[in-house]
């Protein structure tokens, strides 16, 4: 227990900025070294020290010069160093064992409000924004990002964008370092807050790339190629990095690394309507912690409710719950609550899309106006995937075309700049993963 002693011994003096630098780096490289068990005790008993280690994030540069160094440690490191202890102090808390925050949030639980376990607000981990975490100079930092985009991204991401190309800059130098285990797992851990936080938008990693494609395509391929011994799930994610851009390069790669051509998607050209749904049903069990109502997205609160009818939308709120059933829209939900409840009758998400679009187009023949609500439901929803969004459009306009709406509300559509950006994209996309 001597390190829960030393924990305790020093969270005072950080929080006063009164500790040696050379002590808190010690402890961070300790706690990194450390039981599941200990890292537990210490989230239940010591908010101080978690909290004291927010407090140096949030202090100015010229405010954590001067600290004093022990007599163990004749030299007391930079600033650098200690924003880097702090860091890894930080992460540790945040991901290591079933009652850290990055682990609760992987199991769809709610990050915040467990009591006895820091953070147990959201102002214990953002007393002075988001900002203060948008930091990527070192590894560590950079795994810290990864960390507090996985469990709070809608709060975070907004900063990480303003910061957007600097960050991408750092994302390909720790790529192109794919030597050093430490870049990598930091570069993936930043990759994975990104996409794949519960409560990120689908098209976050396309937000964050744009305009960068090149340069990190490139990045993650030489990490990949570097790492052909490295753990299949490391591959693996390079390799899904890599894809996620691939259709959006200007250059064509005439010979498509198989690892990256396995995460290429096909077939989305012709999906149906019941497909287009099966993919958002999809999206939307994997992010349990974004609120549906129209103008609210909460997702970092307590848990959510979930409508007992259809099982699909999500609430942060009874009052949110209200509105949105309530409001007049053609997607409003109780217009849209009967058609889910018919296909959630006949179908679940236990099956394939194919078998679920059988079981769905077998049962049901929907008029062309439930087709118009479906459709527009599923363009109307943040969940959707931009390839999807695309084909949800190409099934709207053939709706409307049948339905006989004037051929100038279409037309506007179809030749909006970025609905054609985006169906070259999709074309390119399945070409490569048809084998083109």
């Amino acid at each position: 227990m001597a390190l829960l002693a030393r924990a305790f011994a020093l969270a005072p003096k950080l929080r006063a900025l009164a500790a040696c630098t050379g002590c808190i780096h010690a402890l961070a490289d300790d706690l990194a070294q450390a039981d599941a068990a200990v890292v537990d005790e210490l989230r239940s008993r010591c908010a101080e020290l978690w909290a004291a280690c927010v407090g140096v994030l949030s202090r100015a540069t010229g405010e954590l010069d001067g600290l004093s160094a022990c007599v163990v440690h004749a030299f007391n490191g930079t600033t650098a160093t200690l924003v880097d202890a702090v860091c890894g102090i930080l992460h540790v808390c945040l991901s290591v064992g079933d009652k850290a925050a990055v682990a609760r949030a992987e199991r769809k639980h709610a990050v915040f409000g467990k009591r006895g376990t820091w953070p147990v607000e959201t102002a214990d981990l953002f007393p002075s924004g988001a900002a203060v975490y948008v930091r990527f100079e070192t590894p560590v930092q950079m795994r810290l990002l990864g960390d507090v985009l996985f469990v709070a991204h809608a709060l975070v991401f907004p900063a990480v964008l303003r910061e957007n190309d600097v960050l991408v800059g750092a994302l390909v130098r720790r790529l192109n370092t794919a030597g050093d285990p430490e870049s990598l797992h930091a570069a993936l851990a930043l990759i994975r807050g990104v996409s794949d936080a519960p409560d990120a938008v689908p098209d976050a990693l396309l937000q964050l790339t744009l305009g960068n494609e090149e340069a990190l395509f490139d990045a993650a391929m030489d990490a990949l190629n570097a790492t052909k011994d490295a753990p299949a799930g490391i591959s693996d994610a390079l390799a899904k990095f890599a894809a996620a851009l691939f259709p959006r390069l200007e250059v064509l790669e005439t010979n498509l690394d198989p690892r990256v051509r396995a995460h290429l998607t096909a077939g989305d050209s012709t999906l149906g309507l019941a497909g287009i749904l099966y993919e958002l049903f999809q999206e939307i069990s994997t992010r349990k912690r974004v609120c549906v109502a129209p103008g609210c997205g909460a997702s970092v609160s307590g848990r959510f409710v979930r409508c007992s009818d259809c099982g699909v939308a999500v609430y942060c709120s009874k009052s949110c719950q209200r509105r949105d059933w309530n409001r007049d829209s053609v997607v409003a939900h109780k217009v849209v609550c009967p058609l889910l409840r018919k296909i959630f009758a006949v179908a679940d998400l236990s099956m394939s899309r194919y078998a679920f679009e059988r079981a769905v187009v077998g049962a049901y023949q929907w008029s062309y106006p439930e087709s118009e609500t479906m459709a527009h439901f599923a363009i109307s929803h943040d969940c959707l995937p931009m390839r999807f969004q695309v084909r949800a459009m190409q099934i709207h306009v053939a709706i409307w075309a049948v339905m006989g709406v004037p051929v100038n509300k279409f037309r506007a559509v179809l030749q909006n700049p970025e609905f054609r950006a985006a169906m070259h994209v999709m074309s390119r996309q399945e070409n490569w993963a048809a084998g083109a």
